[in-house]
């Protein structure tokens, strides 16, 4: 026989997100709630707001560019005002 398969709701799952974005390992949530790691995994990123990687990574390009930018800016204004 196969397991049953177990309905959750959308505030228990977003309280296991919760819980594991305030320091709780997945592995310590699947054993206290006994709820598979997999799905523990699978509601991370469903419910989490974080950016995925891909949109981490352009912001973190579009920041060191206005870094750069600025810096570029800054020295300009510097050798306009004398």
């Amino acid at each position: 026989m196969g397991k049953s398969k177990l309905k959750y709701s959308k505030e228990f799952k977003n309280n296991i997100v919760k819980l594991h974005l305030n320091g709780h390992s997945v592995s310590a949530l699947s054993i206290r709630f006994g709820v598979s790691k997999a799905s523990i995994y699978s509601w991370i990123s469903t419910y989490s707001d974080f950016p995925n990687v891909n949109e981490l990574k352009i912001l973190k390009k579009q920041n060191k560019d206005l870094l750069e930018e600025n810096l570029i800016l800054k020295k300009a204004l510097t050798i306009l005002s004398k």
